[in-house]
């Protein structure tokens, strides 16, 4: 059974967490911070600073923070600092029945799909890809009032023009739970404990500067782990391309 948090409302308690990289620049992060102090009560879980590498911070200081996030009766929803990599890494040492104690929102994308789609085989979470906190500031209000009319349980209409090139490969309708995110993070997930069983749902991919080959290479592991097979229907969101030739 899926264990939804109750809906984010104005003015909840948020954490700030950085379970992956650090911000590029700390400009972002702190007009990231400004726009959502605007809507909610936000209380920081990371400050410049802590930064090892690539890393916004050592696995073990990462993954505390997200603990007592999760612990913490008075926090309404978990909110990403940015994507870049690190969430893999902190999947083994997650305390799994801890958060199957406390079903909390968890807000990111990109990297942070290691998260979902972990929490969700292992916790029965409930997540949203939604902008991580370096890009609240740049959000159009499309995208705000969207994302705020989910995390109150009133879902609105999609928005984008979805006929703008779209050539459907299979007509029909599906239904099913929203699975996916990264492409790149969630091919990385198939044969561990932490990816989820796809059997019926609407899987959802999205990718960013990687070349058409490597985007091929990343399907076809999902076809030969029988995922594609699995699921009930598919989803792309936005691909980027980068260099061309292997």
């Amino acid at each position: 059974m899926l264990r939804r948090p109750p809906p984010l409302m104005p003015g909840a308690p948020i954490a700030v967490v950085a379970p992956a990289s650090a911000p590029r620049t700390a400009a972002t992060y702190e007009q990231g911070l400004a726009q959502l102090t605007e809507t909610y009560e936000v209380r920081r879980a990371w400050r410049p600073g802590s930064e090892r590498g690539y890393l916004s911070a050592p696995d073990a200081d990462r993954v505390d923070a997200l603990h007592r996030a999760i612990e913490d009766p008075d926090i309404r929803a978990i909110f990403c600092v940015r994507g870049g990599y690190g969430c893999l890494r902190l999947l083994h040492r997650i305390d799994w029945a801890l958060a199957r104690r406390h079903p909390t929102l968890l807000v990111g994308y990109s990297d942070v799909t290691a998260l979902h789609l972990a929490f969700y085989t292992k916790a029965r979470w409930t997540g949203l890809s939604g902008p991580v906190v370096t890009e609240w500031a740049e959000a159009d209000s499309a995208t705000l009032d969207s994302f705020q009319a989910w995390c109150r349980g009133t879902p609105s209409d999609l928005i984008g023009n979805f006929d703008a090139g779209l050539t459907p490969l299979a007509s029909g309708t599906a239904s099913g739970p929203l699975l996916g995110g990264n492409l790149s993070v969630l091919s990385r997930l198939i044969g561990t404990p932490f990816a989820p069983d796809f059997e019926g749902a609407i899987l959802v991919l999205e990718e960013v500067a990687e070349a058409p080959y490597r985007v091929d290479r990343m399907l076809a592991h999902l076809e030969h782990a029988g995922v594609l097979d699995a699921v009930a229907g598919v989803i792309l969101g936005t691909f980027t391309t980068g260099e061309l030739d292997p």
